[in-house]
């Protein structure tokens, strides 16, 4: 049986990797408040956030640190938060089983159809064609069964 993990891999993904979007800690290039307002949107990802409300969590105005955020990080706040979104968005399409509504709340957009507007908008292709295009790449059921019995039997033994 150890010979599983030699044999399992990652899902597999032909759409690229985004490594555009850093978080605080992996970005050191960042001022300490920029890693302030970063870190203050990955804990309130799920939550109602507006420019404002993160502007009070490093205890500044939202006129500054839009104007800060935009020079250090390359894109303004909002963007920032709508790509980490869709980003969490196709990982969640990507390995669970979830229904679109309850990726789109756990992204913190509360408004399904808004959602799937805006992946789409991000995409190119809707959360459902977006899944089906993933699940494509990656043999699932009785499929992945048949090929680790096979390879265990044939290599394990």
């Amino acid at each position: 049986m150890s010979c599983i993990k030699d044999i399992v891999k990652p899902k597999a993904t032909e759409l690229p990797a985004d490594d555009s979007m850093n978080t605080a800690e992996t970005a050191p290039k960042y001022s300490i408040f920029i890693k302030q307002a970063i870190n203050y949107i990955d804990e309130h990802l799920t939550d109602d956030m507006t420019l404002e409300t993160i502007a009070e969590s490093v205890h500044s105005n939202a006129s500054y640190l839009s104007r800060i955020f935009k020079k250090e990080v390359g894109t303004s706040v909002i963007t920032y938060i709508t790509d980490l979104r869709i980003k969490k968005a196709k990982d969640l399409l990507e390995h669970s089983d979830l229904k679109t509504f309850e990726i789109s709340d756990a992204v913190g957009i509360h408004d399904p159809a808004y959602f799937s507007v805006l992946f789409k908008k991000y995409t190119g292709m809707s959360p459902k064609s977006y899944r089906n295009k993933a699940d494509s790449l990656w043999p699932t059921g009785n499929i992945i069964i048949n090929i680790l019995h096979n390879t265990m039997v044939s290599h394990c033994m």
